[in-house]
């Protein structure tokens, strides 16, 4: 996935999922970063700018059709779970690093704080079987 870039910031995402020619999949805002698809191809997760809050958004590439999943204002770097069902993201609350977490619809969120850390990258680790 690429970033595309413009002199006023980030305006589109592209993606190659397919190892074909890479082709914009976001249309809206003007400033979209940080794609991740989810592993089973069917949803990305990208960091969107909404009303000067960065946001956690998520497409279902095949429609098209985005969601805003958080209501915070400094989202960053998703993650997707192994299952596609949960992404995991950095955000600041009270000028700290958090963990957040948020289901792909949107309706179970969970902020997860660490007293002695600064959360920033987070990543779902290998899965055990």
């Amino acid at each position: 996935m690429n970033t595309g870039r413009r002199s006023s910031g980030c305006k589109k995402l592209t993606a190659c999922a397919s190892g074909g020619n890479a082709e914009r999949v976001t249309f809206e805002g003007s400033y979209n970063v940080t794609p991740r698809l989810s592993p089973d191809g069917r949803n990305m997760a990208y960091v969107s700018r909404n009303n000067g809050r960065f946001q956690l958004t998520l497409m279902d590439i095949a429609s098209k059709q985005s969601q805003i999943l958080t209501d915070t204002a400094k989202d960053e770097s998703p993650s997707f779970a192994p299952n596609g069902r949960t992404i995991l993201y950095a955000s600041e609350i009270n000028g700290r690093g958090v963990l957040g977490t948020v289901s792909i619809d949107g309706r179970i969120k969970q902020k997860l704080s660490v007293q002695a850390a600064d959360v920033r990258e987070p990543s779902w680790g290998p899965q055990l079987k």
